[in-house]
């Protein structure tokens, strides 16, 4: 069959046409392939069905959202009377020591019947008080002058000390278990009356930790008698008294190490 150049052209043009039905083709694959990753890939999410997707063959099945059920529910509260004293606030404690004061009308009520009264609750404050105590000890002197008798003295946490134990044991509880550091319970005393020194302070909190050591070895060994125990392991920088301490080059600080 001899190849004229009708039948020529009439090949390369069926050969244009099949190229473009492949590229046609591979571009719905590709659109398949989109689709099919979105219904059923690990991150599917809804999404409304994209109009040239039905066009080609590739509708969505619609899905109709299930009706759904409704049910009345009922239940029963207790409306709080007008007359309940205001029990959503703060409920003063009944142990609490009442002082009570008595405000008279400033009209003249002789010769008026009391029909009632109405009582307001605040609470107030008064600041710690700091008192002294003496203690007095007579002393007898014996016949012939055979000696003189007098009481002892009770006894003292700090020996010839003038700290009692109640105060040591406020401010003990104050910087251990309210975290008041020392300088500030100092100004706290000096507003009620009384300078201490640091020092003096200091030599209060040392001393107290010494007499609860009996105490504190008591705890360790009924620590130590456990099976599980629990720490802290929190870590911070720290400076140790025994070691030099040697600048830093940058800073010109003391080095710390990790405790």
């Amino acid at each position: 069959m001899i190849a004229t150049p009708d039948l020529l052209l009439e090949v390369e043009k069926l050969r244009s046409e099949n190229h473009q039905k492949d590229l046609r083709i591979t571009k719905l694959e590709h659109q398949l392939n989109q689709l099919l990753r979105h219904i059923y890939g690990h991150k599917s999410e809804k999404f409304p069905v994209d109009p040239q997707q039905i066009k080609l063959g590739l509708e969505m099945p619609v899905v109709e959202a299930a009706e759904k059920k409704k049910e009345t529910i009922t239940y029963q509260r207790t409306k709080p009377s007008s007359n309940n004293n205001h029990k959503g606030r703060l409920v003063l404690p009944e142990h609490l020591p009442r002082v009570d004061q008595i405000i008279l009308p400033h009209e003249d009520v002789t010769g008026l019947k009391k029909i009632g009264e109405e009582i307001t609750e605040r609470l107030e404050c008064d600041p710690g008080k700091l008192f002294v105590t003496r203690f007095i000890r007579y002393k007898y002197a014996k016949e012939n002058n055979d000696g003189i008798i007098i009481a002892d003295l009770p006894s003292s946490p700090i020996e010839k000390g003038k700290a009692g134990a109640s105060i040591l044991a406020l401010i003990i509880i104050q910087k251990y278990v309210d975290h008041l550091p020392l300088y500030r319970q100092i100004e706290q005393f000096k507003r009620m009356g009384i300078d201490i020194p640091s020092s003096t302070m200091s030599d209060w909190v040392r001393t107290g930790a010494e007499l609860i050591a009996p105490l504190y070895q008591t705890l360790v060994n009924r620590i130590l008698q456990s099976h599980y125990l629990q720490v802290d392991e929190t870590r911070i920088q720290v400076m140790d008294r025994d070691e030099k301490a040697r600048p830093n080059n940058l800073s010109g600080r003391a080095k710390t190490h990790r405790g």
